[in-house]
């Protein structure tokens, strides 16, 4: 979501992105949507403030406890993020007012990017604040509060209700190298697949298989397929309807 986003914002741009992004980065319950134009809306500041080019350093890290007392935050981990540019940087008198709406001291600006980010931060239980010195850039970071325990008991969960073995799995793609290559990797994994092109032929093979007592586990569908029947149409004729 990071480097989609980021590097989404800056098609066209002069200014290119580095990304230092750990492999086991928490996860965090956000609304994707919403952290998205956090992001877009940082990394536009970032590469207006850039108008030669240059390099927009996007970094994350787990944070186990915050270093200090913040009263703004509740005690637990968090995931901070920081986006930096080699831009002029921010005045002191300036820095304090950068969230403030309006405020902007670039004519392309609307004066609300870093407001609105800093909305959607705090109604996600975080903090957003920047660094910055004249010559030296700016550094907005801002921390989410970490979800390991929804996520290890979700997991936890799902491993106790669904085993590979005797599970029986249908999978429907129309492009048939993923049908494949997908139906290959379930079946080392130890599930029973069976495999289907369209929604006509796993709407036979769904049947077949209820109708001789060894219906399917789990049914997983391709959204739309050109010319024929896929997810977003509804599902039935099986003596059972699933709507999708």
């Amino acid at each position: 979501m990071i480097t989609d986003s980021a590097l989404f914002t800056l098609g066209g741009s002069r200014a290119g992105c580095e990304f230092v992004l750990p492999c086991d980065l928490w996860p965090v319950n956000v609304d994707e949507d919403q952290i998205k134009q956090v992001i877009h809306n940082i990394v536009v500041n970032a590469d207006h403030a850039m108008p030669d080019g240059g390099t927009i350093t996007i970094s994350a890290e787990n944070i186990k406890e915050l270093p200090g007392s913040d009263p703004h935050l509740k005690p637990g981990p968090y995931v901070r993020m920081a986006i930096a540019d080699q831009g002029e940087g921010i005045t002191p008198g300036n820095l304090s007012k950068i969230f403030a709406p309006f405020f902007t001291t670039k004519e392309k600006n609307s004066g609300l990017g870093l407001t609105k980010a800093h909305s959607i931060i705090q109604k996600h239980g975080g903090r957003i604040r920047a660094e910055s010195e004249a010559g030296a850039g700016c550094t907005v970071i801002f921390y989410l509060p970490a979800a390991l325990q929804e996520i290890s008991s979700c997991s936890a969960d799902l491993r106790k209700g669904f085993h590979q073995e005797n599970k029986r799995i249908l999978w429907m793609d129309d492009e048939e190298i993923l049908l494949e290559a997908v139906g290959s990797m379930l079946k080392i994994l130890g599930y029973d697949v069976n495999l289907a092109g369209n929604g006509v032929d796993a709407i036979a093979l769904f049947t077949e298989a209820k109708n001789n007592g060894t219906p399917y586990d789990l049914v997983i569908l391709d959204l739309t397929i050109a010319g024929a029947m896929g997810e977003s149409r509804r599902f039935k004729n099986c003596g059972t309807s699933i709507p999708m």
